[in-house]
């Protein structure tokens, strides 16, 4: 009884071996079509159905984006406006301011006296314009041009009081002239009077 069953089971192997030993290729002039007919398609109708499928995403990487390049803009600069420094008044009355009308009615020696002290001002020597405008006082005593010249001085000499001082005595004796009597010359000296108490 053993010995039929193993020589059943020795048929079976040995035919399957010889089967698949001479097992005949498929003919591939000659397709299977059966299988043909099961096998996906890979025409048109395939390239349907990959557009049908839904695109997976792509992996997350750690690495950063590449950094694109911004061009340059060109801006230019802010034009800043600084304010203009209000103009420092000079202590030095200039000389154009002199004029003729201010000698009228002076002796001739006084106003030689008082060109001499316009001349050493604008050198910068006070000291001799202060000592002929003294000279010039004492010809006539009431001269409130001479007076006026006095207080530019030590204006320009940084003395203050002084300077105010004579300002104020030129107004004193302002009504002593025509030309002192007029609001040119009495605003002048106003400013000066000002401008010494200002700086004090």
């Amino acid at each position: 009884m053993w010995k039929v069953i193993f020589r059943a089971i020795l048929f079976i192997v040995v035919s399957y071996q010889t089967r698949a030993v001479f097992a005949i290729p498929p003919d591939v002039n000659h397709p299977d079509p059966v299988a043909s007919e099961s096998a996906p398609s890979t025409t048109a109708e395939g390239a349907d159905s990959n557009q049908g499928a839904v695109n997976e995403p792509e992996p997350f990487s750690l690495s950063a984006p590449p950094m694109t390049e911004t061009p340059p803009v060109n801006v230019a600069p802010a034009l800043l406006t600084t304010p203009a420094a209000p103009a420092m008044r000079s202590t030095r009355t200039p000389m154009i301011a002199r004029t003729s009308a201010e000698f009228a009615g002076l002796p001739p020696a006084m106003i030689q006296l008082l060109k001499q002290s316009d001349q050493a001002r604008k050198k910068g020597d006070y000291l001799a314009a202060a000592s002929n405008v003294e000279r010039a006082l004492h010809i006539q005593p009431r001269s409130a041009v001479a007076y006026k010249r006095l207080a530019e001085i030590h204006l320009a000499q940084k003395r203050y009081r002084e300077a105010e001082q004579w300002a104020k005595k030129a107004l004193q004796y302002a009504n002593f002239s025509s030309y002192t009597r007029t609001a040119v010359f009495q605003n002048a000296v106003a400013v000066l009077i000002r401008r010494a108490q200002l700086a004090q």
